[in-house]
Parts: C-alpha cells; structure tokens; sequence
C-alpha cells in the first residue's frame, strides 16, 4: 500500500472492508482468513483444477512478490507457484502468459473496486428494503381489512336478497289463487276483508272462553264470595280487628269478621270452596307459565315429594295445593288451636303463611279491579311473581312444621298401639287361638276389637308417614310382645322359686309345726304374746331365705 499511493487513495474513499476474490484448486476447508493492511479479509473460492485461470495464479503470485501475506497455502501448491515464478514461466511452462507486477496490481485494483461497489449497492438496497418495511405492513393490514370489509358486505347484500327473495315467494304461496288473480286494488280489499274475519274470530273465540271457562277476574270473585279471606287485609293495610262486630271499623274497604273454630272449619272444607279455590290456582299457575317464569318448580317439587311420599316417581307435581293454601288460614286465624307447642318453626311458619295471604289477597284486588281482557298490563305479573316467591317461603315452613308434628303424632299412634297391643296379652295371652279364648266370648271380642283398632292406625300411619311408618309400628308390636313373654318368663321364674323355697322349708311354715319352733327357740307358747311373735319370725325367715338366694 506504501508503494502505490493511487491504489491507497482509491482504498481510503471506499469502503474500509474490501474482499479479494482468487480462484484456487484446493477445497474451501483448507483455507483460511488472513489480514492484509487495510485488506481486512480474503475470500477464496475452490475451482475444480480445470478450471484454473493463469490471471488468478499471477495476481497471486504478484501479492507474494510485493511481500503481502495471503491465507496459507498447501506446501506442494505453494512450492509450484515459487517455482513458478522464479523461473518466469506461466502454469504448464509457458512464458507468453507472464504479466509485470504492475500490471497485476491493476487488476487487482479494477476487482477490488469493482467488488466494493456492488457490496455498496448490495448495502444500499438491504437498507432501502429494512426501511420500506415498517411502512408495508400497516399498508398491508389496511388492504388486508378492505378486502375482508368488502366480501363482509358482499356477503350481506346477498343475504339481504336471499330474505327478499324467500319472503316474496312466501307471500306469493300464502295467498290463495283468487287473490293472485285479482288486480292490485282487488287484492288490498281481500286482505282488508280477511283481516276483519280474523279479528272476528278472535273476538268470537274470547267470548266463548269467558262463558264457558271464566276468565282470571271471574275466578278470584268467585274465591272471594266464598269469604275465605275475609279476615286477611291486602299488604299495607292492617285494620282492626273488633270481637263480636259484623264489620270492621278502619281504612279497609273489606269485610272483617271474627270466625269461630267451627265456622272456619266449616268454610275450608265446602267442596265448592275447594272447587273455586283449586280452579283460581290452575289459572294462576297456567299464568305464570305462559310468562315463562318456570324456575321455582325446581324449588317447590321436591317440597311437594316430601309433603306426599306417596306420589308416583313420573307423576307431574303440582306447583299450587289448594289444601295447603287453605292451611294457612286456619293458622293465621287460630294458632292455638293448630299448634301443639310455639317453638321456632311454629312462629316461623305463622309469619310467612300471613305474609302469603296478605301479597295473595293484593294480588286477587288487583285482578277484580282490572277489566277483562287477554293482555294485561307488567303489575299483574310482578305482583304473582312476589306471591309466588311468599308461596315457596310458606310452602317450606309448613314441610319442615308438617314432618316435625307428623313425626311426633306416628309416635303417639305407635304407643297407642303398643298399649293396646299390650293390654291385649295380658288378658288373652299371647296365643289368641287357644282354648281359653275361644271357649269365652268376651276374650274373643276383647282379640276383634284390637285387631280393628290396629288395623285403622296402620292405615291413618300409611297415610301420615307411608310404608316406613307401618314398618316402625309392626316393629314396635313385635316388641310389645317380646317384652310381655319375658316378662311372663320373669314372673313364672319367681314363682317356681317360691314355691321350692316353700316347699323346702314346709315343716317350719307348717301351722302344727309353729309351737314346736317356737319351743326349740325358749319361746313360750301360750298367749298372744308368744303367737305374734311366731308369726313374725316365718316371715323374716321367708324374706332373708328370698333376698340371700335371688
């Protein structure tokens, strides 16, 4: 580079790193990288030795002749090229192909330029491609979103015109052939003159259904004449209650009236307030599934299973019990008399049976003041949906006090009949086919009677509790009987004890016998005196002979 100033300038403006390209017949692997001054890497490609360029060998062979290090080269290789050269020959020995060390420089000048500016280009176009791309991408997405934007509302447009298409030809198949027929205005007057017989027909259909099924405001009149709640005011309003009055004096424009137990009794169980009542339900429970309010019948079907377990597993449940509702009448209007004891779950079940009959009651106001019509306004349905959930509330206090008094009242029929049971051994035995009971007829009428006395309590348990409770008092007889046999064998062990102990000390407890024990002892014989004491000294014989052997 000191000897060539031109090449060194020509360096200094170009890149700082430069490549030399020589073409050698040796494999790429053999070589190796080496620094030349501002020759910062020399890249050596292998050529198959045919190939081999007399331009290459000599620019080669000028750079080790300028004192310039190359990459290492195989011993033989290296040796041939000093040779070579010092001989002056080309490759194969001809001295034609010889060039000035001057000349080869230039070359190498020329290539290494040359090299550098497509390196330079090669930079640029890198650069060029690495700055474009940030701008592409965004470009990109954005065509990418036109695109997928147009085929959505390519794909509209013809949904759009499948729908027209389809109606059309629908409306085209509902109309009947005449209509088809017919010019436009005749067509207008046709469905005009159907649409009028559609509406007569509806109205038609109304009327009939109120007179022969009753509508909703017709069936709570009806519940309401049959003064079932007469004494429930409607939520928010709590009037006095005035004993032995025929009305009621407050803000109520209801009629109060204080019933007794029998009248109350009475009014619940008429068939037609069952009637009324079951059909006001079926309505309001049809009601309230025509709105599609359906997820309390999770809630109240396994209350009703447990209510009557007697119900079949595939049996529809009812959601609404006329009998259970009536219930909560009597216990609002006579507590004492239903309940047995006030605990926690008596009070809780009077509250919510009363708030039942309060919301119950707002919601029957509301439909005798409404007009009758088949669409009503949202506050009929918000006020039987607030019933409803006071119906669940109820409806789950009066399970829960219902299986509580149900369990203690089997408990009491059990013992009834245990007693009974009982009582029966103790006079007939426990064998009642013997001859002893069937030679008397009033121990065979005494085995008649508790045979039926039994077998109504095993039915009122059937239906109270089911099977299990039969199960529990079968189970409590045959108890009832094992302790009467081991009772019978108790006593019949002491007796025969007894007895032996009697008869073992016969000639003591004799009456001939008394003076002569009473003579062995020093005691005298004659007198009161002497005979009292005798006396008292077999019995605490007896009694010290029983306590020492049992």
């Amino acid at each position: 580079a000191d000897r060539y100033p031109v090449s060194r300038q020509s360096h200094a403006d170009s890149e700082p790193q430069l490549c030399v390209c020589v073409c050698l017949p040796v494999p790429r692997a053999a070589l190796k990288t080496a620094s030349v001054g501002r020759v910062d890497r020399v890249m050596v490609e292998a050529q198959s030795r045919t190939k081999w360029g007399r331009d290459e060998l000599k620019v080669e062979l000028e750079l080790h002749q300028l004192g310039l290090p190359v990459s290492p080269l195989p011993k033989g290789v290296r040796k041939r090229w000093l040779d070579w050269s010092t001989a002056g020959e080309g490759v194969g020995g001809s001295p034609q192909s010889t060039r000035s060390p001057t000349t080869s420089l230039h070359h190498v000048e020329q290539r290494l330029q040359k090299a550098a500016e497509r390196r330079k280009e090669q930079q640029a176009r890198i650069v060029q491609q690495a700055r474009s791309r940030p701008r592409k991408l965004p470009r990109a997405v954005s065509t990418t979103c036109a695109r997928r934007s147009a085929q959505f509302q390519a794909l509209e447009a013809r949904l759009a015109n499948a729908e027209m298409r389809r109606e059309r030809h629908l409306n085209s198949k509902r109309q009947p052939p005449f209509l088809q027929r017919l010019g436009v205005e005749s067509r207008r007057r046709a469905v005009l003159r159907r649409r009028q017989q559609a509406a007569t027909l509806l109205q038609t259909s109304w009327k009939t259904f109120q007179h022969k099924h009753k509508t909703t405001k017709q069936l709570a009149q009806d519940f309401l004449a049959t003064d079932v709640l007469e004494l429930v005011s409607p939520e928010g309003l709590e009037p006095e209650i005035v004993p032995g009055s025929e009305t009621q004096q407050g803000p109520s424009p209801f009629r109060r009236r204080v019933r007794t137990f029998e009248d109350a009794a009475g009014c619940l169980q008429s068939p037609n307030t069952l009637r009324t009542l079951k059909a006001l339900m079926d309505r309001l429970e049809s009601r309230r599934a025509m709105h599609g309010d359906s997820s309390s019948d999770d809630l109240t079907a396994p209350l009703m299973r447990r209510l009557y377990p007697k119900l079949p597993a595939g049996a529809a449940v009812p959601h609404y019990n006329p009998r259970v509702m009536l219930s909560s009448v009597m216990i609002c209007e006579h507590p004492d008399v239903v309940f047995n004891a006030e605990g926690t779950v008596e009070l809780e079940l009077s509250a919510s049976a009363g708030s039942m009959l309060k919301k119950l009651r707002s919601l029957l106001d509301h439909v005798t003041r409404q007009p009758a019509s088949p669409e009503w306004g949202g506050r009929f349905f918000h006020l039987l949906k607030v019933w409803d959930q006071s119906w669940i509330d109820y409806l789950s206090a009066f399970v829960s006090w219902k299986v509580q008094d149900a369990e203690a009242l089997e408990q009491e029929l059990i013992d009834i009949a245990t007693k009974m049971e009982t009582s029966r051994l103790e006079k007939c035995g426990a064998d009642a086919a013997s001859s002893r009971v069937l030679n008397s007829s009033d121990l065979q009428g005494i085995v008649q009677q508790v045979e039926f006395d039994l077998q109504l309590l095993r039915d009122r348990i059937r239906k109270l509790t089911g099977g299990a409770g039969v199960e529990r008092m079968e189970a409590a007889l045959v108890k009832a009987v094992s302790d009467f046999q081991a009772e019978q064998r108790r006593v019949a062990a002491e007796d025969s004890a007894i007895a032996a102990i009697l008869e073992g000390h016969g000639d003591e407890y004799a009456p001939n016998d008394a003076n002569r024990g009473s003579r062995q002892q020093g005691v005298p014989t004659n007198g009161a005196a002497g005979k009292g004491h005798s006396a008292n000294t077999r019995l605490s014989r007896i009694y010290a002979a029983l306590y020492t052997k049992y």
